[in-house]
């Protein structure tokens, strides 16, 4: 029994070494499954991309023919340019020929243009689909990588795997090679690319290279105008110090006294003068040579224009007048330049024939000053009269803006007082009409329909007082409005005599007095007593007017009233007097409306009176008495 033992140990040790290597064998058989599923995934997608590559290289073979087709294009219409170029007899049917094959060569430009811009869509399309193959190029390689280290693995690991393992190694051979093979192909293509690239540069710099030498040109033009210009204004400027020159000169000769600082400083002048035309010589220098320059490249664009010459008969015009502007700077620094020189030996015989007069130059120099200080308080003496009379201008546009506003009133008080007037006539015309019926429906209708319709009356008269009383304050409003603009023309015709007394005497004109505090007591004087009536009065108005807009559901804002009288006063209103008429027209509309609401309101119970006194006993005989009093009226 004892014997028996390590036999058994023996074999279950065997046993568990069998079992270890079938569990090694199941996971390397399922390593090896999963390595070959993921490798027949890389086959399609090698495979895919493959097939991209070739639509690829399709597009590229379009894409030369088109730019081969650019090419032919491009050639043909160099010939035409050609022949174009070619003398040819001026007749009015090859003109016509010339016009139509400018036109097609402008057409055939327009559509290598457009082919063009087609090729560059292409090519950006071609390179944005590079991208994304590389891009998976890219992640087939990690994918290979990992697939080589895990083989790596299954090989240190693996037992009788060797030949999957080999097969594996083919694959990812294969595998390989076509990773080279799409990488040199993706090489191609770039290069190919770049071919393509540089064929629509030439193409796009074939076609704007005469543009460009035009616009060159033509800058090169105005900056030659603009420095003859330039020039120009310097030859002015020049010319007026040769002028001031001459005055000094003729001043020496007159006083001929011995004034060595003004001989200095007309040598300084002279010195800069000298100097201003060497630099206007070396700038004429320059411009000559751009002048020829320009000659040249006209040449150069006179043989290869392609047709444009018009621009190159402008361009030559303005050459010609360029160079005739430089001519004429030329001999205007020669005349200066000699002007120069007799101004040099002028100079020069002052100071040889100077004396020595100084008290005169002394005297003068005092005189000077006298009258330069002289001169400084009749300057100080007209900024006070600008100043003032800015001042006054201030005041008459005040005035005239007040007297604008008063204008803007009246005209809304004038409409206020018409639509007033309108209403009291209506009112008049029905209160009439309802006193005639009345009278007529009294003597047969009951007591009680009689007081009903007296009330009604009543009402209505009470509301024409009313509207009477409103009328005769808008006439009063009127009449102080029109004493108000009596009394702004006559501020505006004291300010004017104020003026005219300033430019009389402008040496009196001062600072206005500040206007001192309103007290009211027994010697305060009328106007002044009237304008604090006229304020307490508008302060009575205020109430009417919320009264009358209470009536029309709205809310009158003392605050805002007391803040709109306030700007008036202080002439800061903060809105335009159009906007504030169309306030108050809309406030008037709003009343006219109520007005003619309680007028058919009116109407329509004076009408129901008579249906009901109609019905009553003795509504027969009063018809009747209508019937006869409306026949004794006919």
């Amino acid at each position: 029994m004892q014997k028996a033992k390590p036999a058994r140990a023996s074999d279950i040790s065997s046993r568990q070494v069998a079992s270890k290597d079938a569990l090694r064998l199941a996971m390397a058989q399922d390593k090896v499954t999963h390595l070959t599923g993921e490798l027949h995934k890389a086959n399609e997608k090698i495979t895919v991309l493959s097939q991209e590559l070739d639509s690829v290289q399709h597009q590229k073979v379009a894409l030369e023919q088109a730019a081969a087709a650019a090419k032919q294009n491009d050639a043909g219409l160099n010939d035409q340019r050609e022949t174009i170029k070619k003398p040819l007899p001026a007749t009015s049917a090859q003109n016509v020929a010339l016009e139509s094959l400018i036109a097609t060569l402008k057409i055939t430009a327009s559509d290598t243009k457009e082919k063009n811009a087609d090729l560059s869509a292409q090519l950006k399309d071609a390179m944005a689909r590079r991208d994304e193959l590389n891009k998976q190029l890219t992640d087939i390689q990690k994918q290979k990588k990992s697939l080589e280290e895990q083989l790596v693995v299954l090989k240190s690991s693996g037992t009788g795997e060797q030949q999957k393992s080999a097969q594996m190694a083919e694959q990812l051979s294969k595998a390989n090679e076509q990773s080279t093979a799409l990488l040199k192909e993706l090489a191609e293509l770039k290069l190919q690319k770049k071919d393509q690239e540089q064929q629509l540069a030439t193409l796009m710099t074939s076609s704007t290279g005469d543009k460009k030498q035009s616009a060159e040109l033509t800058m090169q033009l105005n900056k030659a105008s603009a420095r003859s210009d330039e020039l120009s204004k310097q030859l002015v400027d020049l010319q007026g110090q040769k002028k001031n020159l001459d005055d000094q000169l003729t001043a020496l000769k007159a006083s001929s006294g011995d004034n060595q600082q003004k001989s200095a400083q007309m040598a300084e002048q002279l010195s800069k003068a000298n100097e201003q035309s060497t630099a206007l010589l070396k700038e004429l220098a320059e411009l000559k040579l751009q002048k020829k320059d320009q000659e040249q490249q006209l040449a150069t664009l006179m043989t290869s224009s392609t047709g444009d010459k018009k621009q190159s008969a402008e361009l030559t015009a303005q050459l010609s007048k360029a160079t005739a502007r430089s001519d004429e700077l030329s001999k205007q620094l020669a005349d200066l330049q000699r002007q120069k020189k007799t101004l040099d030996d002028q100079l020069t015989a002052l100071k040889s024939n100077s004396t020595g007069d100084k008290k005169k130059n002394i005297e003068l120099t005092e005189q000077l000053n006298k009258t330069t200080a002289q001169a400084a308080a009749v300057a100080h003496q007209l900024a006070e009269m600008k100043q003032a009379s800015v001042a006054v201008d201030k005041q008459l546009a005040e005035l005239k803006k007040q007297k604008q506003d008063a204008e803007t009133a009246l005209k809304n008080e004038q409409l206020k007082r018409e639509i007033i007037v309108t209403q009291l006539e209506d009112a008049k015309t029905i209160i009439a009409s309802q006193q005639a019926l009345q009278k007529t429906v009294v003597d047969n209708v009951p007591s009680d329909k009689a007081n009903e319709a007296s009330s009604d009356v009543a009402s209505l008269k009470k509301q024409l007082e009313a509207a009477k009383a409103e009328n005769a304050t808008l006439t009063q409003k009127s009449q102080q409005q029109d004493n108000a603009m009596q009394e702004l023309t006559l501020a505006n015709q004291k300010i004017a005599a104020d003026f005219a007394a300033l430019q009389a005497k402008p040496a009196d004109s001062a600072a206005a007095p500040a206007v001192k505090g309103v007290k009211l007591d027994a010697s305060a004087a009328k106007d002044t007593r009237t304008s604090y009536a006229v304020g307490t009065w508008y302060g009575d108005n205020a109430t009417r007017e919320k009264e009358k807009m209470t009536s029309l559901g709205k809310k009158l804002d003392l605050t805002a009233f007391m803040q709109g009288f306030n700007d008036k006063v202080n002439n800061k209103v903060q809105l335009t007097p159009d906007k504030i008429s169309s306030e108050l027209i809309d406030l008037d509309k709003m009343q006219k409306k109520q007005f003619v609401a309680t007028q058919s309101k009116n109407e329509k119970q004076s009408k129901a009176i008579m249906t009901k006194a109609a019905n009553e006993k003795g509504g027969q005989k009063a018809a009747r008495w209508r019937g006869l009093q409306s026949d004794s009226a006919r």
